[in-house]
């Protein structure tokens, strides 16, 4: 049970769960004075860090110049 004396509307809150080889904990209820709780579906994603993301890039930049150059290197031998 976590209960919060001082959250304003709107203001988000994170938590974090970790269990292996078991399902996690469901929210069971939601109780508020000050507005009407509603559920949010979830969706988890693995973090990336940004340095991976920037070298994805890197990566990617560095194989479509390549593609490109073969394929101007294939047209002057074809024309």
């Amino acid at each position: 049970m976590l209960v919060f004396e001082n959250l304003a509307p709107k203001e988000e809150i994170g938590i974090e769960l970790l269990s292996v080889n078991n399902d996690l904990p469901g929210l069971l209820q939601v109780r508020s004075v000050e507005c009407i709780a509603r559920e949010v579906d979830l969706m988890w994603f693995v973090r990336v860090p940004s340095w991976r993301i920037q070298l994805d890039r890197l990566l990617f930049a560095l194989g479509l110049a390549t593609a490109i150059y073969f394929a101007i290197t294939l047209v002057q031998l074809l024309v």
